[in-house]
């Protein structure tokens, strides 16, 4: 089955979009949580859309941009795990190889 790069594209510029202007909203102290449906639907959707690899970045969408994200897709098959830490994210292969993504400040984000 051939991606909806489009799709995939949308929906996750959707989350970030999202991710960003509540960030922006709990650091002046307002917090809302009536679109925490609205965000599951739409990791639901990238889920769906990218089922073989988004569990590997599913709960740290913003630690990758979109390009690494399909990197991360065309490749699940080789990576054995991905870790979080400060320095960012690294990505384990099953051949031993890791690559590490480093954190992004909040400005990139």
């Amino acid at each position: 089955m051939e991606k909806n790069l489009n799709a995939i594209e949308s929906v996750y510029n959707a989350i970030m979009d999202f991710d960003k202007t509540i960030r922006e909203l709990e650091d002046v102290g307002i917090n809302i949580t009536a679109f925490d449906d609205t965000i599951e639907h739409l990791n639901n959707a990238l889920e769906a859309l990218l089922p073989e690899s988004y569990g590997l970045f599913g709960d740290h969408i913003d630690s990758f941009t979109f390009e690494e994200i399909l990197m991360m897709d065309e490749r699940a098959e080789e990576i054995s795990s991905v870790f979080y830490s400060y320095e960012g994210a690294t990505i384990k292969f099953k051949n031993g190889k890791t690559l590490l993504i480093p954190r992004r400040d909040e400005e990139q984000a």
